[in-house]
């Protein structure tokens, strides 16, 4: 039996970023666990591929991860450049469509600067210089910041990957895990396909299964998670070029940034529109509203049971009807 010092569940970017680190600063013997049979092939790879920059993020609340967001931004071009990884510094632009919009603006621009931003990085606009730079939006007001860029993470991950393998961390693809068994100086993990390894130390980098993962574990019983697909509408090579920045607009939801609508210059050179956020039975049914009828029912029995509490934080969400959208567009694709 095959025997690790660590081992990480989950090739996405997180736990392919891990190995690629472990890799570089220890002689840790390492392995990536992954169910599909290459890296990246979900959440990773399905996003809209945008490096943000803190602006939007409470510097009390979100502390850690709008200095992560500060910290990684750069190492990502480090790693990025030399790679020929897409890196596409097109910026974005932040919309208000009213007064009390405006005021979450100048909110964020302090928010921008307490967590590290370059005052030259981020800029205030009224209408009519957001207008000059960008002549088909129309606002109240707006902040342009110059820092984000569109990459593309699957190949960032596919970088990462093919850099920690050579540098010995092994890549268990097409392993699910079943079970985990609790050691006196390890754990035992179990796969679909009847094999076994044993590691002294697990990360847990499951994205969309990693309550799944925890509960094998033990751990956040009482939990239960929600999924929601987030669909974009691609542009019409006639229309990809109406604007030629990230263009978000103020969250109505600040829990849920990521469900306003906006508009992504993807480092390839399209253009999406979106996101809509349609509930769906796993994290990876990409297609339809419902997937595998017995995960339906699983799903049901554990949200509507009073002893389960939601990952999701708080209960309201938004469906967004995207009405007109759709004549700028030639197909959707599924980010989740």
């Amino acid at each position: 039996m095959n025997k690790y010092d660590v081992g990480i569940i989950g090739g996405g970017i997180l736990g392919t970023s891990i190995s690629y680190w472990l890799s570089t600063v220890s002689n840790l013997k390492t392995c990536v666990i992954e169910k599909e049979s290459g890296v990246a092939q979900h959440a990773s790879g399905r996003n809209t591929g945008v490096i943000h920059s803190p602006f939007y993020l409470d510097p009390q609340k979100k502390k850690t991860i709008a200095r992560a967001a500060m910290v990684s931004r750069d190492l990502w071009k480090e790693f990025s450049i030399p790679r020929n990884i897409p890196w596409n510094e097109c910026g974005t632009l932040e919309v208000a469509l009213d007064e009390s919009q405006h005021k979450t603006l100048e909110k964020y621009l302090k928010w921008g600067a307490q967590n590290g931003i370059p005052e030259d990085a981020l800029e205030p606009m009224d209408s009519s210089e957001v207008s000059k730079k960008e002549p088909n939006v129309q606002c109240n007001s707006g902040i342009y910041c110059s820092r984000d860029v569109s990459t593309d993470y699957g190949v960032m991950t596919g970088e990462l990957y093919r850099y920690s393998k050579n540098h010995d961390v092994t890549f268990l693809f097409e392993h699910k895990m079943t079970r985990i068994e609790n050691m006196d100086e390890c754990v035992k993990l179990h796969f679909s396909n009847n094999s076994s390894i044993e590691c002294k130390f697990v990360i847990n980098c499951a994205g969309g299964h990693s309550l799944e993962i925890a509960k094998m574990f033990g751990l956040a019983n009482e939990y239960s998670s929600l999924h929601f697909r987030g669909e974009y509408w691609i542009a019409e090579k006639k229309h990809e070029n109406l604007v030629n920045t990230n263009v978000y607009s103020v969250a109505k939801f600040t829990n849920f940034p990521f469900l306003d609508p906006h508009w992504i210059k993807r480092a390839d050179g399209t253009t999406e529109i979106g996101p809509n956020a349609v509930p769906v039975a796993t994290p990876e049914t990409y297609s339809g509203y419902v997937g595998n009828i017995s995960d339906v029912v699983s799903k049901l029995g554990e949200i509507l049971s009073g002893s389960f509490k939601k990952t999701i934080g708080k209960p309201r969400i938004s469906i967004f009807d995207f009405k007109g959208m759709e004549k700028l567009a030639v197909k959707k694709y599924h980010d989740r």
